[in-house]
């Protein structure tokens, strides 16, 4: 079910080509960097050479930790990717400008890429039984707008160190919060990039409070027995919903099915989500959480959809209720939609890409890092040749183990050229470079 609330270069290529040095090896971002930065009289040390020539680890090490620091402070005060750089990159995430070269068409200008901001939101009845959990992604050039997705507390998933598939509330009752994100990491193929909170009942309601009072249809009569025995009961009709309906909705009602309760909570961020674009309150969003305010207030303030994670019922001897499997085509093709620029589970557990421009047509970088992202890499660099008129298209590598990944890549760019560069440090492991033979697919 999907339910809308819009309204809900490194560079090398032909013989003429400056990013090439004098023996013909690819030029690092670092190197390009350095270049541009001498124009203006600054000097920068070398870091890095692609190709064959050895430098000492002892010079490249330090930079290895200080520059993503470096870029993560810039990362609060500098947008990047502004203009028509690519629509995958400005609807998805934002970077960090690692030159002075501010202009996205311009030559020489190199972009980090960061991760897709996005939040793991586990959700416990007032027992502290988990009956679900909801993913946030967000997106935009400025961060508004994003995706829900929830996941049923039924979802099998296999965290690192199980055997076999076990359903989310038995990840979370034998390992905890952290096994629960860790085996929908796994699922989703990345990590959440903000991490995850636990949220009971008390903590959604003191979120929903400043637009409480909306309305939520309820389907069917719902009888909640709390753990004294008492039972508080919601009659299907209109509820308007306060806090002993976020309980009730929120939690898990006997012998019934998961995806009924994922349902519910599904059209609960709905409803909410609704109550806050039509509030015109200053701040339409509670306490209680300050990660997962900052996300539903982002969400709401741009175009948002809510839905449930792609699966199916799987029957089990013994259980009345079904248990539920990811379909996991579909899901690779929401992680790749909603959460295109990955944070890996592991090290070196997808090759890391750097797409370069180097025809001077910036509106080819869409088509391109589609195709990067729906391959499985992973995007850390979008720049421009230093100077544009490449000609001819092309894939460098520099792990053998890669060429799989590059063979795949390369015919989806239209079967551009394969070369294999040995080197002894590289800042990432694929540079596509598009020049002007590149023809994306219309």
């Amino acid at each position: 079910m999907t339910l809308s609330t819009d309204a809900t270069d490194a560079t090398f290529g032909d013989d003429d080509n400056d990013d090439l040095d004098d023996s013909g090896a690819l030029l690092t971002i670092e190197e390009r960097v350095a270049a541009s930065e001498a124009s203006s009289g600054r000097d920068r040390p070398k870091l890095w050479t692609r190709g064959r020539e050895r430098v000492s680890h002892s010079a490249a090490w330090p930079w290895r930790w200080i520059f993503p620091l470096l870029t993560l402070a810039a990362a609060l005060a500098i947008p990047v990717l502004s203009g028509i750089a690519t629509k995958a990159v400005l609807d998805s995430t934002s970077g960090v400008q690692a030159t002075e070269i501010t202009d996205p068409n311009a030559e020489g200008y190199v972009a980090l890429v960061s991760p897709t901001e996005s939040f793991l939101a586990l959700h416990v009845d007032d027992g502290d039984i988990l009956v679900g959990a909801s993913l946030l992604t967000l997106k935009g050039n400025d961060a508004v707008g994003g995706t829900v997705v929830v996941f049923p507390a039924e979802f099998l998933t296999t965290p690192s160190g199980v055997e076999s598939p076990e359903p989310l509330h038995l990840s979370y009752t034998d390992g905890g919060a952290e096994r629960v994100v860790d085996g929908i990491s796994r699922s989703l193929g990345t990590r959440p990039q903000s991490s995850f909170e636990v949220i009971p009942p008390a903590l959604w309601y003191s979120l929903i409070t400043p637009v409480e009072g909306f309305e939520y249809s309820v389907i069917d009569d719902l009888n909640f027995v709390r753990a004294n025995g008492d039972v508080n009961r919601l009659p299907a009709g209109v509820a308007e919903v306060a806090e002993e309906e976020v309980l009730i909705i929120s939690s898990s009602l006997g012998n019934e099915p998961g995806i009924a309760r994922a349902t519910r909570i599904e059209r609960l961020w709905q409803r909410w989500i609704q109550a806050i674009k039509s509030s015109g309150l200053e701040d339409p969003v509670g306490s209680g959480s300050s990660t997962l305010k900052s996300f539903v207030s982002r969400i709401a303030a741009g175009t948002s959809v809510v839905q449930s994670i792609p699966a199916e019922p799987f029957r089990v001897d013994g259980r009345s209720q079904p248990l539920y499997v990811g379909r996991s085509d579909e899901i690779d093709e929401l992680r790749n939609t909603i959460i295109p620029f990955i944070l890996p589970i592991e090290p070196g557990a997808a090759p890391v890409v750097e797409v370069v421009n180097g025809s001077g047509d910036i509106t080819v970088n869409e088509s391109a890092i589609d195709e990067v992202v729906e391959s499985g890499g992973l995007l850390s660099v979008v720049s421009n040749a230093q100077v544009f008129g490449v000609s001819t298209s092309r894939v460098h590598y520099y792990n053998a183990e890669d060429l799989p990944y590059v063979e795949d890549l390369a015919e989806r760019l239209g079967g551009v050229e394969i070369r294999f560069f040995e080197v002894e440090e590289s800042t990432v492991d694929v540079v596509v470079t598009l020049g002007s033979d590149y023809l994306p697919e219309q």
